[in-house]
C-alpha cells in the first residue's frame, strides 16, 4: 500500500505525539506540521479557524481544456 497523504485532527497533544511516535517507528511517517494542502485543496489555519479552497485546482482544470484565458460577462 501506498500512502502520501495522511490528516491527523485533535486536540490532544499527548495523544498526536504518541500516535506520530508509532508512526514513525513502524512506516517512518513524520509530523510535518499544520495542514496546508491535502488532496489538492489548500488549507489556510489560524486560532480561530480554518479554510480551505480549490482555486489552484480551478486553474489547472481551466488551463488543462484550454480555457484559462477565459473570462465571465455579466449578463
Amino acid at each position: 500500500v501506498y500512502v502520501d497523504d495522511i490528516m491527523v485532527a485533535t486536540n490532544d497533544e499527548e495523544e498526536k505525539k504518541k500516535l506520530f511516535d508509532d508512526l514513525d517507528t513502524a512506516y517512518g511517517i513524520k509530523d510535518q506540521g499544520l495542514l496546508t494542502q491535502y488532496l489538492g485543496i489548500e488549507v489556510a489555519q489560524t486560532d480561530d479557524s480554518v479554510t480551505i479552497n480549490q482555486s489552484k485546482y480551478a486553474r489547472e482544470i481551466l488551463e488543462t481544456f484550454g480555457y484559462s484565458q477565459a473570462h465571465s460577462e455579466p449578463d
